[in-house]
């Protein structure tokens, strides 16, 4: 996006996924967490130190490793992590998936969640913009809550899993500079046969956002 600002070139992002997949890929992860090179914003700094956090992971199947090193990464930071609020898909193809999710990575939480539901951010799983403006009209609640104690507080964002919720939190996170924390992906492995021939089949959904430039000429 800062190209596209600087350039005045015009910046897209299209993302397209489907509901059923062919072959069951589980990944390989990193075994440390890291911010997203280019939203970091101030994290790291002193100043950071007493901030009250509060951390927002994207939930996925098989993800409860990768969300104990982000939580480590945190603690470790000596950041005041106020809260956890776990993003979960909702609706979804499969209605049941966020709870499942939710019950599947319980113990990474460290029971942070416990049975308050307030705690949750249902997403619609195939539309990006509905993560998007969940934590947009949360954040600027926040800010105006802690602006007014004078308190310094921050959203750590986490994406990971179903691709319409990732591109959702990143695009809050370039709309309010707001930090992402993630375990890189180092591979895949998949249990399941390789389909001879192996197809592609047409997407499910299919999104194009412009993220910078002038769609029109002037």
């Amino acid at each position: 996006m800062q190209i596209g600002q600087t350039y005045n070139a015009n910046v897209h992002v299209v993302v397209a996924s489907n509901n059923h997949r062919t072959i069951q890929l589980q990944s390989e992860s990193n075994d440390r967490a890291d911010w997203i090179h280019g939203f970091q914003a101030d994290m790291g700094l002193d100043a950071m130190s007493d901030a009250l956090t509060l951390w927002l992971p994207q939930l996925s199947h098989g993800s409860a490793a990768q969300l104990d090193v982000m939580y480590r990464h945190l603690s470790a930071l000596g950041v005041a992590l106020a809260e956890v609020c776990p993003i979960v898909p909702f609706p979804s193809v499969d209605p049941r998936r966020g709870d499942e999710l939710l019950f599947d990575c319980r113990s990474a939480l460290r029971g942070d969640v416990g049975d308050e539901r307030l705690n949750v951010i249902y997403a619609h799983e195939g539309d990006p913009m509905d993560v998007f403006h969940s934590i947009v009209r949360m954040e600027n609640i926040r800010r105006e809550v802690f602006s007014a104690t004078g308190k310094q507080a921050v959203s750590v964002l986490s994406p990971s899993g179903w691709r319409m919720g990732s591109l959702g939190m990143v695009l809050a996170a370039m709309a309010l500079n707001l930090p992402l924390l993630y375990v890189e992906t180092i591979g895949y492995t998949t249990a399941s046969p390789l389909p001879a021939p192996i197809d592609a089949p047409s997407a499910d959904r299919k999104w194009h956002i412009w993220v910078a430039g002038s769609p029109y000429a002037v």
